[in-house]
């Protein structure tokens, strides 16, 4: 599959470029290829973006480290969330006041999000960091071209 999109980055003055990429699958360069150690949802998650990031042009080498710690992070969100939407947000306590605190998985799963958001403004996953940095992206044709917000 075959897709264009248009990528405009203002720095000091305006320069557009049109990258027209094969985004079918397993078609990643070598140093994008997702590392050993990444399993599971990790994995998933690196198998998703890496592709598609290097298609719009802002993935570089030194971004390698950046997204492993997001798909590590997304990663562990999952596995905590999975853990509260099971077990509920609180954990019993043995003190004498108390009798219920919030649980590790949910403190962790607070911990996730504001990691994974700090990430994904790095990585500029969506449209407010593209902005601010001065990068915008536009699908010139997609199955969503005709909807309007």
């Amino acid at each position: 599959m075959i897709t264009i999109f248009r990528v405009t980055v203002m720095r000091t003055r305006v320069k557009t470029s049109t990258i027209l990429r094969d985004t079918g699958r397993n078609k990643v360069p070598p140093h994008v290829k997702c590392p050993a150690h990444l399993v599971g949802q990790a994995r998933e998650t690196w198998d998703y973006l890496a592709p598609r990031l290097h298609d719009i042009g802002i993935f570089e080498d030194v971004d390698i480290y950046t997204l492993e710690s997001y798909c590590v992070a997304y990663s562990m969100y999952r596995d905590a969330l999975a853990h509260v939407q099971a077990n509920g947000t609180a954990a019993a306590t043995t003190q004498k006041a108390g009798g219920a605190k919030s649980s590790p998985q949910a403190l962790m799963l607070k911990d996730m999000i504001t990691t994974m958001r700090g990430l994904s403004n790095e990585l500029q996953l969506h449209s407010l960091s593209r902005a601010r940095a001065g990068t915008t992206i536009q699908h010139v044709d997609n199955e969503w071209s005709g909807f309007s917000v």
